[in-house]
């Protein structure tokens, strides 16, 4: 039966493949069209000027994601332009696919439905970057019969103020159906490591409907692990003992945040404490975890590369990364307390 279930799972993918390979070219080609939008002012020695740095924080950034990115001592400056497209052009498309690759699996376990016609929803992304969770989260609606604006409310709480530079001259050049589907995303200063939220950041998480923890807890996991809870037990109404946590630290502030039937999506590697900090946190809170899984080797099909972005992958002689390893996929809903 599960062979059965299998191969049906690939005839599907292989039904929808071409409309999804269609997207994806056609979202890279817009980071590809931002690199070349820098060219066309440039002399033949900065272009070259140019490339060479670009190529620099493409090769410093995949080392520190790849080897280091669990040490908080080691951490990419994205206040540089061209590092944060670098990272755009590696790791973007690959954490978009990742994105829609869950949403997409989870619908085909009857564990989520999209309803085309329904109202767009507010989004709230939590170490959101250039905006790759809100693509992938787009992708996925598209996929699934939405055709007009596919999210109200945008915001992103990030450490790097300096990504809604990116996400702007982004914006421009993706395609009108999301640019116009995806019309209103805002920029919040916020750090993991500060335990209490600001009122401006309470704001953002409680008018979600969707909050999205992707590949954002891991770097801090560690030290999160280390942060001591702060907790007393009162007597509730009816004489039994309720625990009341007055400090812990920002994931419990986010997911006590949330209201009553938003769902949380957190997508990290396997390794490491992340997973641990979150479950131990829902413990104190009302949630349902509706999807749990863990995804290997999650490739991106190869060949949906245009001709416009494989000569600029030849004249940098670099590759973005197009699989994703080992992820743990989570899915949350916030219950009524």
């Amino acid at each position: 039966m599960e062979d059965y279930r299998d191969l049906l799972r690939d005839l599907q993918w292989l039904s929808i493949r071409p409309r999804v390979d269609e997207e994806l070219r056609d979202l890279f080609d817009s980071i590809v069209k931002m690199y070349l939008a820098w060219e066309k002012s440039l002399t033949s020695f900065q272009r070259l000027e140019l490339r060479i740095l670009c190529l620099k924080s493409m090769q410093n950034t995949s080392l520190v994601y790849k080897h280091s990115l669990r040490f908080l001592t080691v951490r990419i400056d994205f206040s540089d332009p061209f590092t944060r497209w670098s990272y755009m052009f590696v790791f973007m498309m690959r954490h978009v696919h990742l994105v829609f690759y869950a949403l997409d699996q989870a619908v085909y376990e009857k564990i989520l439905k999209v309803i085309p016609s329904g109202r767009p929803t507010n989004v709230c992304m939590i170490g959101g970057g250039p905006g790759s969770d809100v693509l992938g989260l787009g992708l996925f609606l598209m996929k699934h019969g939405c055709t007009s604006k596919l999210t109200d409310q945008v915001n992103v709480l990030d450490k790097c103020q300096e990504w809604s530079d990116s996400w702007s001259q982004l914006h421009r050049f993706l395609p009108e159906r999301y640019s116009k589907g995806i019309p209103d995303v805002n920029y919040h200063s916020f750090d993991y490591l500060n335990n209490k939220l600001t009122p401006e950041q309470l704001g953002c998480v409680e008018d979600a409907s969707i909050v999205t923890m992707i590949k954002s807890l891991s770097p801090v996991a560690a030290w999160l692990k280390t942060k001591p809870i702060h907790q007393s037990y009162v007597r509730g109404a009816y004489g039994q003992l309720k625990c009341v946590i007055s400090e812990w630290h920002s994931v419990y502030e986010i997911l006590k945040a949330m209201k009553p039937g938003a769902f949380l999506l957190y997508i990290d590697n396997e390794t490491g404490p992340q997973r641990q900090i979150l479950m131990n946190t829902v413990k104190f809170l009302k949630f349902k975890i509706i999807f749990d899984r863990i995804f290997r080797g999650v490739r991106m099909p190869s060949h949906f590369f245009s001709s416009t972005s494989r000569d600029l992958m030849n004249t940098l002689n670099y590759k973005p990364c197009t699989t994703a390893g080992t992820n743990e996929v989570i899915i949350l809903k916030k219950e009524v307390s």
